[in-house]
C-alpha cells in the first residue's frame, strides 16, 4: 500500500506561490468578518490520490461549510483527550476501526481574521503530540515555542523524556493577503520540519496551520513527513502569546 502524505502535496503546491500560505477553510462571511478553520493529517490508502478526510469524518460531513468547521471546532473542544485553548485545539480522530486503529491528529480554530497584519512580532508558547515511531496510535507529548517576525517563522517542539527535537522553518501570511471563504487551504502559518522522534530523522517533513484570535493571540498546526525508519511522521501543536 503506497501511504502519501497530504501534506507534502499542499505544502509543494503553497511552494509555487513563493512567500504566501494558504490551508484550513472557511465559508460565507460572518458579521464578524471572522470564521472557523480546521485541518488534519491525512494519508491515501489507495496510492492514487485519494485522501481519508479525517477533518470532516470526525463530524460525518462532506462539506465545506462554516456550519462543519463549527462542528468540528465544538467536538475537539468537549473531547477529553483534546488539547484546548481560547481560539485553538487539536484531538485525534480514529479514521481505522475498533480493532485496528488508525489514529489521525485533527486541529481547529475559531476568530481567524479575514484578514492579518503584513507583518507580526510575536512568541509562542503552548504543547505539542507527536505519534510514536516505535508504537502505532501512541502519542509522545511535548513543548512547542514558535516566533514570527516579520514574515519569518521559527520555531522548535521538543519532546519529553528526551524522546527527541524538530525544528521548524517557514513564512506567515494568508495567500493572496487574505482569507478566502472558497478556498480550504487558508493556511497562515506554513513550512518545513527538521529534526528527529526516538532517534530516527525527519526525511521531507512539513508543518501548516492558523494564527488565531482577534490580535493573533493563538497558533494551531500540525507536523506531517516521514521518517527514516519508514513510518510517517505526524503531530500537532497550539501555542499562545507571550
Amino acid at each position: 500500500m503506497n501511504i502519501k502524505l497530504i501534506t507534502l502535496s499542499i505544502l509543494s503546491a503553497l511552494a509555487i506561490t513563493a512567500c504566501s500560505s494558504g490551508g484550513g477553510s472557511g465559508d460565507s462571511a460572518n458579521a464578524s468578518n471572522s470564521y472557523y478553520a480546521i485541518g488534519d493529517v491525512r494519508k491515501s490508502a489507495d496510492g492514487e490520490g485519494h485522501f481519508d478526510d479525517a477533518r470532516h469524518k470526525i463530524v460525518q460531513a462532506t462539506d465545506d461549510s462554516q456550519k462543519t468547521y463549527k462542528k468540528v471546532y465544538d467536538i475537539l473542544m468537549t473531547a477529553n483527550n483534546s488539547e484546548k485553548q481560547n481560539y485553538t485545539v487539536y484531538g485525534y480522530h480514529n479514521m481505522g476501526s475498533d480493532s485496528e486503529k488508525d489514529m489521525r491528529v485533527v486541529f481547529s480554530a475559531r476568530e481567524m481574521p479575514e484578514t492579518l497584519p503584513d507583518t507580526l512580532h510575536a512568541s509562542y508558547t503552548g504543547k505539542a503530540t507527536i505519534e510514536d515511531p516505535t508504537q502505532q496510535n501512541q502519542f509522545l507529548p511535548g513543548t512547542l515555542s514558535l516566533d514570527i517576525e516579520n514574515e519569518a517563522v521559527t520555531g522548535s517542539i521538543r519532546l519529553d523524556d528526551n524522546n527527541g527535537a524538530l525544528s521548524l522553518a517557514g513564512i506567515y501570511g494568508y495567500m493572496n493577503g487574505r482569507l478566502n471563504p472558497e478556498d480550504s487551504r487558508n493556511f497562515s502559518l506554513f513550512g518545513s520540519v527538521t529534526g528527529s522522534v526516538k532517534g530516527n530523522d525527519v526525511q521531507d517533513g512539513g508543518f501548516y496551520g492558523f494564527v488565531a484570535g482577534p490580535h493573533q493571540e493563538e497558533v494551531v498546526g500540525a507536523v506531517a513527513g516521514e521518517l527514516s525508519n519508514g513510518q510517517e511522521l505526524q503531530g500537532a501543536f497550539v501555542g499562545k502569546k507571550q
